[in-house]
């Protein structure tokens, strides 16, 4: 069992091979690996054969060799588009468009408040498809920010629940992470982890308790038979009246 910590130098490992492969940034080659479900060899197979359509499908056209340069604000005074206040402290997304440093960290706050899908946020200009990233996050907020934490804990979390070697402990608020030691473990019938925070026993196929010698499948089959029992039983109570 390892913690999330624990697993975050495998997922810079792999931004930093593809950011060496394919020349571009950590924050974009992040979002690239995270649209391919972290699989380093599904983002390469397609990347040469229409880059640009992968770049603009991700939402990283911009970030990667494609910038649109903003407005100078460095000697006078721009309108925020957000809060339309008139200012020179001003944020721009690599896509050109810009707003007022507060309206970022406001914009910031709101996206991990909502949850996992902060990392999905996409520029606030309306219609603009190129995803915000950690980098905005530390500009607007300060590399110290626990907001920024929190959205680089979510990033993290995108990252396990993408690989089939982790499964997360199914103890109610434990954050340790099963890591198998190849794939036949986590195809293997009968793989039984048991953490070593919570002490809870899972199945590393499934997630759910052990239940050998009953088939990850017959598991599914049998929950969903009594889910829909017990959906039954709930209406029969709710809408018949019984009378003696």
């Amino acid at each position: 069992m390892k913690s999330a910590e624990e697993i975050r130098p495998d997922m810079t490992r792999l931004c930093t091979d593809v950011c060496e492969a394919l020349g571009i940034s950590e924050p974009a080659a992040c979002v690239l690996l995270r649209n391919f479900k972290w699989s380093k060899e599904a983002l390469m197979g397609q990347f040469f054969s229409d880059s640009e359509k992968i770049l603009k499908s991700a939402g990283v056209y911009c970030r990667c060799g494609h910038e649109v340069p903003p407005p100078d604000t460095s000697n006078e005074m721009h309108t925020c588009q957000i809060c339309f206040d008139d200012t020179n402290n001003m944020l721009a997304m690599p896509c050109g468009h810009s707003f007022c440093v507060d309206c970022w960290a406001d914009f910031c706050e709101n996206a991990v408040n909502e949850g996992p899908s902060c990392v999905l946020k996409t520029c606030p200009q309306a219609e603009c498809k190129e995803v915000v990233t950690d980098e905005e996050f530390a500009q607007a907020l300060g590399p110290s920010s626990p907001i920024l934490q929190k959205f680089k804990s979510f990033q993290l979390r995108s990252f396990v629940e993408s690989n089939p070697l982790f499964r997360w402990c199914p103890g109610r608020g434990c954050e340790r992470i099963a890591a198998a030691m190849s794939y036949s473990i986590m195809e293997s019938e009968g793989s039984v982890a048991q953490c070593d925070s919570c002490d809870a026993k899972f199945c590393l196929v499934c997630a759910e308790e052990p239940h050998a010698p009953s088939t990850c499948k017959g598991l599914a089959k049998w929950l969903e038979k009594c889910k829909n029992e017990s959906e039954t039983a709930n209406w029969i109570l709710a809408n018949v009246r019984i009378t003696t």
